[in-house]
């Protein structure tokens, strides 16, 4: 049993187990259940998020973010680089929770594929594809063909975490594994990828729980 990034029980059944056997072990683990859900990081909305981590990661800084609500116009963003801030622009006469993860995932797409392909141009290897999703667990993947999947909410992670995960998988262009060699290379793209690993590890049920449950 575990629980997913949605708070969500999850039971795995073996195929020779009957639904009534499953149902009195779920039952008989009900301390067990609660205990665990003591522990669980909250399901939170990005509004929710950014009360209290007013702040992305984009071009390897870390910028002050805000939302500002308006009765009339279209959802946009605007940055001021100069002061490393941004600002979502939302028109809350529609869905604003919506409007809101569209608007930063589709920051997302852009600052994060252009973040790849300045780590990739960097080190000298060839990317294909790059896109931005709504992964359900990861943070990323790499296909054989070279393409790479980033999770949106890598904005909400340090600098330093977000470039480790997008070396992650840059590193799989050259070793398509988790053999010793792809780990070595890993390391020699990031020295600092103990530190980025115990972020992700530290922070990353919390972040991978924000924004979970709206159709976008």
């Amino acid at each position: 049993m575990s629980f997913d990034y949605h708070n969500r029980l999850v039971v795995s059944v073996p195929w020779n187990v009957s639904t009534r056997k499953a149902e009195a072990f779920v039952a008989s683990s009900r301390d067990w259940i609660r205990k665990q859900m003591l522990g669980l990081s909250p399901v939170l909305g990005l509004k929710q998020y950014f009360d209290r981590e007013p702040w992305i990661a984009i071009d390897g800084r870390k910028i002050s973010v805000g939302i500002r609500f308006a009765s009339s116009g279209r959802n946009y963003w605007i940055y001021q680089e100069r002061h490393q801030q941004g600002l979502f622009q939302i028109n809350d006469r529609s869905d604003p929770a919506i409007s809101l993860i569209r608007l930063v995932r589709d920051v997302a797409k852009d600052f994060l594929e252009k973040r790849t392909r300045y780590w990739s141009e960097a080190y000298s290897l060839s990317v294909g594809r790059v896109c931005v999703r709504n992964q359900s667990t990861r943070w990323g993947s790499c296909s054989q063909s070279g393409c790479i999947s980033l999770n949106w909410r890598l904005l909400l992670l340090s600098p330093g975490a977000q470039d480790y995960v997008i070396l992650h998988e840059l590193a799989h262009l050259v070793h398509l594994n988790h053999s010793a060699e792809f780990h070595n290379f890993l390391s020699s793209l990031d020295p600092k990828r103990s530190e980025h690993e115990a972020e992700l590890e530290e922070r990353g049920p919390l972040l991978m729980r924000v924004g979970r449950g709206l159709a976008t």
